[in-house]
């Protein structure tokens, strides 16, 4: 199910809204070929509070506060989602860094968080993303300003052992996202391109997940569990913040 209220008040020149949504074992968007993909798919739970003011949509959003939220639970799915709640723009281009994509059409996922927290049009999560599945895990770190569309986020894959794959697979120079909410895009990142060849990766990489990922998330495992703990006091708060009166 999927319910959503938005209240839209006069406020001088400008128009305050107040915007809740929420969604429960939803699969809107996740692509199914047939009957039994469809029945495989995880579902998951959404949450968007968004509070803000202006004259036009662009400036609304550029002010908003509060919180975005989903949730996945176990599935399989195939090829890219198509739906904004599960962050599609993101999940395609981790697809494209994937070493698996080509060889295997589906992904087995145990479990799927996306959570930022916005203050006055900048939305920030740290992780952003946790995604886990039967061969790797994927994390995310992200600002992005609701002003501008600009995007910068930091995405780390990390394999499952005993599938023959290392982290000198995964790191490449391409491990950051920019460009706009409209056309994101894989850019170079600095750190990345230094890494070339197992010795470094075994050295330099590592140094560098642990930068940017606290360890509980890169060896934890239930990642997915620890971001939900993590970010549950404040978008409690805000939730409570946000309300209809």
């Amino acid at each position: 199910t999927l319910s959503g209220v938005a209240h839209l008040m006069p406020d001088g020149p400008n128009a305050e809204l107040l915007l809740r949504i929420s969604g429960r074992k939803l699969k809107i968007g996740l692509r199914a070929d047939t009957p039994e993909e469809f029945a495989a798919l995880p579902a998951y739970d959404v949450d968007y509070v968004l509070h803000g003011k202006g004259a036009t949509a662009a400036e609304i959003a550029g002010t908003f506060n509060g919180y975005t939220r989903v949730v996945m639970g176990p599935g399989r799915t195939r090829g890219q989602s198509t739906s904004a709640f599960t962050q599609d723009a993101l999940l395609e281009l981790m697809t494209a860094l994937n070493p698996f994509a080509e060889t295997d059409p589906y992904t087995n996922i145990k479990c799927l968080v996306a959570v930022t927290t916005v203050t006055d049009g900048m939305a920030t999560g740290k992780p952003a993303l946790v995604l886990q599945t039967d061969k790797m895990n994927a994390f995310a770190n992200a600002t992005i300003d609701l002003k501008t569309e600009k995007l910068d986020i930091e995405l780390t894959m990390v394999p499952q052992k005993g599938l023959g794959i290392g982290l000198s697979d995964l790191v490449t120079p391409y491990t950051k996202i920019g460009g706009t909410l409209a056309n994101p895009a894989l850019v170079l990142d600095a750190e990345g391109a230094l890494i070339e060849g197992g010795a470094a990766v075994a050295t330099a990489g590592i140094s560098i997940l642990a930068k940017r990922f606290k360890e509980r998330y890169l060896s934890a495992k239930d990642a997915c569990g620890k971001a939900l703990a993590d970010t549950a006091e404040e978008i409690s708060e805000l939730d409570a913040r946000y309300t209809f009166e």
